[in-house]
């Protein structure tokens, strides 16, 4: 330092101890305290003093040593950027937002612990939203898209393992009670629908979703049905009249389970939407009339399925956004919403688990997760390809609103992606603080300083990811979008008192 920069060093370190002598030398404030000249918290002053001078013997140290500080310093920090490579991003969402050792962690040990890992149901959701200031209920063409889009999307398959994934082979469906007869469990296997929690379920519409596809053939009759045509009672009562297969077809058993699940006549005294649709039953309350039905009305109270005792979907799952009357029914709704439930992993595992299909297959829980991944994916893509062309209708020209998505593997999808750490976006924001550090610091020298800050600055984040990821600790999205950002915001303004400091001793 040239002796014109040490008398102006000096001068403003005794104008600082003049003006702020805690701060600029904490002994000589002790001093003056134990003197009487002044007032102050003594204790706190020694400490800050002890601190002061060790950081003095430190910064000698590494002026002397300046080489060897600089390469050990670098060295320590590409070291822990390495671990970077080992890094755990967590996008689970039970990982992320349970809180750890509370009641709903247990209970869900609980729950795995009893029903075992990846046991239960998943459900998948599609939304149907009403444009601005719009009413799903004033017209049955907002439903009738509903069930275009609906049944599109539950009829994607999903080709893995060599084999075609439908719907009904991963879908959550009613059981029902075995038989000897094995006609009978096969009739029954084909006929039982996947559960589709619909407001859909209100109108005879909704057994379009049921299939299946090809009809079931009912040996005894000669003739297959599907839900569309199904009146379960009076199948069951057909079947009676056939005296040569009266004794050995169990009517008793049948009968009393559908009395137990209120299985009456389906669908087939529901109103239409259409009643104009050749398939619309006669015994539909408005198929002569060729009304459409009062939707509201229809909607209030809920929907019940095939089996009203069991399949009683609340008002509030299926139609959101509403306004009744002053009567408590429906007049005006912004929403509809269809769940379709899937099996769990490990319920799927089972369900197939033996199965003659199997047989080339080293079957296991993780492939039945990854096909259920799959065709959420393309349930989800199906659905998003519908709301772009659900604008309007082709009959009527009328807006009938948007179509949104929600499963469990777009949450994680989406969680995934959010977590990601995008390399534009890093280096665009390192070129940013390199330009805002260059552009304040005029001076060559001071430009070099800031320059080479922000370098050390973002290798200083880097490492102490890495030593985060060496310690076994998982990321998640506040980790890679949040904290990066934050840590060189506090680096920068570290870095400009630093230079503030430079261009006071320059």
């Amino acid at each position: 330092m040239s002796p014109r920069s040490t008398s102006s060093y000096c001068r403003r370190h005794d104008l600082g101890l003049l003006t702020r002598t805690s701060w600029t030398d904490a002994r000589t404030a002790v001093r003056q305290i134990e003197k009487g000249r002044a007032s102050g918290g003594r204790w706190s002053l020694l400490l800050r003093g002890q601190l002061q001078g060790q950081l003095v013997q430190l910064g000698r140290f590494i002026d002397r040593n300046a080489g060897k500080v600089l390469f050990v310093g670098l060295l320590v920090l590409a070291t822990f950027c390495v671990g970077l490579k080992s890094a755990h991003l967590e996008t689970d969402v039970h990982n992320l937002w349970v809180q750890r050792g509370g009641r709903l962690e247990r209970e869900q040990a609980y729950v795995r612990s009893t029903l075992g890992e990846g046991a239960g149901t998943s459900s998948q959701l599609m939304i149907q939203t009403a444009p601005p200031g719009g009413d799903l209920l004033r017209r049955p063409e907002a439903l009738l898209s509903h069930l275009d889009a609906l049944s599109r999307a539950t009829q994607v398959t999903v080709d893995m393992y060599e084999l075609t994934w439908r719907l009904k082979d991963l879908c959550y469906a009613p059981s029902f009670p075995t038989f000897d007869e094995s006609y009978v469990d096969d009739m029954l296997e084909k006929l039982l629908p996947c559960i589709i929690v619909t407001p859909l379920d209100c109108f005879w519409e909704g057994s379009k979703l049921l299939g299946p596809e090809i009809p079931a053939h009912i040996p005894i009759l000669g003739f297959g049905v599907q839900w569309t045509d199904l009146n379960p009672q009076r199948l069951v009562g057909e079947i009676q009249k056939v005296a040569t297969f009266g004794g050995s077809f169990p009517f008793d058993t049948i009968q009393d389970f559908m009395r137990r699940a209120g299985i009456t006549s389906a669908y087939q005294e529901k109103p239409c939407l259409d009643p104009s649709d050749p398939r619309c039953p006669e015994t539909a309350p408005n198929k002569r009339s060729g009304r459409a039905p009062d939707i509201g009305a229809q909607l209030t109270g809920g929907c019940y399925g095939f089996a009203t005792k069991y399949m009683h979907w609340p008002e509030d799952l299926i139609v959101g956004g509403v306004q009744k009357n002053r009567s408590g029914h429906i007049v005006r709704a912004e929403a509809l919403q269809s769940v379709v439930q899937l099996m769990a992993e490990r319920d799927m595992y089972h369900y197939w688990k033996g199965h003659y299909r199997m047989a080339h297959l080293d079957w296991t829980m993780d492939k039945a997760r990854s096909i259920l991944e799959a065709w959420q994916r393309k349930f989800a893509e199906e659905i998003l390809r519908e709301d772009a062309s659900f604008e309007y209708r082709n009959t009527t020209r009328r807006p009938i609103g948007d179509l949104h998505v929600f499963t469990a593997t777009s949450l994680a999808d989406v969680m995934k992606d959010f977590s990601q750490v995008s390399p534009v976006r890093v280096a665009l924001g390192c070129l940013l603080m390199l330009w805002a550090a260059a552009a304040r610091d005029n001076p060559w020298g001071s430009a070099i300083l800031g320059t080479v800050g922000v370098l050390l600055a973002v290798a200083a984040v880097g490492a102490g990811l890495g030593l985060c990821a060496l310690l076994g600790l998982p990321f998640n999205a506040a980790t890679t979008q949040v904290l990066p950002s934050l840590a060189l915001g506090l680096a920068l303004d570290t870095l400009f008192l630093l230079d503030q400091a430079y261009r006071q001793g320059a």
